[in-house]
């Protein structure tokens, strides 16, 4: 009976560990990939594996996913802000725009 008891409170502790390391490498994941590192982290301790594999497969916020480019975006004449091409009205200064087409 006590090498069950030892056997379990063994599993337990690298059950632990596990769950540890899967915070502790999903918040890294996620401050590389431009997210906060510390709520993936909290997430990693709660759902272990699975926080890790799905911060794992969200894209990085730096990538050109979220950056304007010339086939979605237009700089405003007023305010050289960027605003997307079929805006009418820039969200910054309220300039009056014409919608581009492609």
């Amino acid at each position: 009976m006590d090498g069950v008891v030892a056997l379990a409170g063994a599993l337990s502790f690298w059950l632990v560990v596990l769950w540890l390391i899967c915070g502790f490498f999903a918040g890294y994941v996620a401050y590389e990939k431009g997210r906060w590192g510390f709520w993936w982290f909290v997430m990693g301790l709660l759902f272990g594996p699975i926080a890790l594999l799905a911060v794992v497969g969200l894209p990085d916020i730096s990538s050109s996913m979220f950056q304007p480019s010339p086939k979605t975006h237009v700089t405003c004449p007023d305010c050289a802000e960027f605003v997307r091409n079929k805006a009418k009205v820039c969200p910054y200064c309220s300039c009056k725009l014409t919608p581009y087409t492609n």
